[in-house]
């Protein structure tokens, strides 16, 4: 039960990696109750003396995941705890147990946390790496027709490895011109770093709601304005609200809201971002992400 890390306050409430139970088995392991409340990943693997290995554990939602040299090789998908559920922790061991157990006879090179769940591409990247800095992250092209949520972005490396990451803080455009337009949806994370993701998006055909009608803005106690959408008729599914000011050429101060739409009449309340109305443009989307609505470019209270 030698432990690579044991973080927690004592034996009730821990986290800990080992290569080695009492049964030979790699164990991961998180608690607030003690040994037989442990929420466990437990595998084997067929270590080599004198080698070196790569471990890392993913924890996103209910899912917890270890790797070991890259590859996935042990997952709970009924995790429910996480590293906050311990609270402030004050004994963080590496090589050492809240238990007396023995100390990790071996040599560790590097420890890193992460505050997000890296890719399983990610994570083998990381493994492979030796000092990789991103060259590049590819573009997306996407065509109206074919329109989709792109979940990751391909990413290049200085050294020639080709790996996958996530797209975070996702948002379409609010342009609904015909053409091609590029469009800077996120970014993504690579070993904590932030990259720009571009895509570049062919619009043909624009699709109107007939029956989304802007009703009226409304003045507000605040100094600002309110813009109201009234539906009329069922529309059907989910709507995505958007008011943001242009500042440049770019969007600043964007305000969302999501509205299942229900009935025969909907109205969805936002308040302007800033006091030049002038400047302020509200948008529509459906639950694809396809720019649906009419834009307004001159809003007057």
């Amino acid at each position: 039960w030698a432990r690579i890390f044991d973080f927690g306050n004592n034996q009730t409430v821990n986290m800990f990696l080992t290569p080695k139970s009492a049964d030979g088995f790699v164990v991961f392991a998180m608690t607030t109750g003690g040994s037989s409340a442990e929420q466990r990943i437990t595998t084997y693997y067929p270590f080599l003396e004198g080698q070196w290995y790569h471990f890392a554990i993913t924890l996103e939602k209910n899912v917890a995941t270890l790797y070991i040299d890259g590859k996935e090789t042990g997952s709970n998908r009924v995790f429910s705890l996480k590293p906050k559920d311990l609270g402030n922790t004050t004994n963080n061991f590496i090589g050492k147990s809240q238990y007396p157990d023995p100390y990790f006879n071996g040599n560790i090179d590097e420890f890193e946390i992460f505050p997000y769940a890296m890719s399983a591409d990610e994570v083998n990247l990381h493994m492979e790496k030796t000092a990789a800095r991103v060259e590049k992250v590819k573009e997306i092209h996407m065509l109206k027709e074919n329109y989709y949520k792109p979940q990751t972005a391909d990413v290049i490396f200085e050294n020639g490895l080709v790996g996958k990451a996530r797209i975070y803080e996702w948002m379409v455009s609010p342009a609904v011109e015909r053409g091609t337009f590029n469009m800077e949806i996120g970014y993504v994370r690579v070993f904590n770093k932030r990259y720009q993701v571009n895509v570049y998006i062919h619009m043909k055909n624009i699709s109107l709601i007939d029956d989304l009608k802007i009703a009226h803005i409304m003045d507000d106690e605040t100094g600002g304005a309110t813009v109201k959408y009234a539906i009329i008729g069922n529309c059907g599914g989910e709507l995505l609200f958007a008011i943001a000011e242009y500042d440049g050429g770019k969007l600043v101060k964007v305000k969302t809201k999501t509205v299942a739409l229900e009935g025969e009449e909907n109205v969805v309340s936002l308040t302007l971002p800033g006091a030049d109305i002038n400047k302020t443009r509200a948008f529509v989307w459906n639950k694809k992400l396809e720019p649906v609505a009419i834009t307004v470019d001159r809003m007057l209270k």
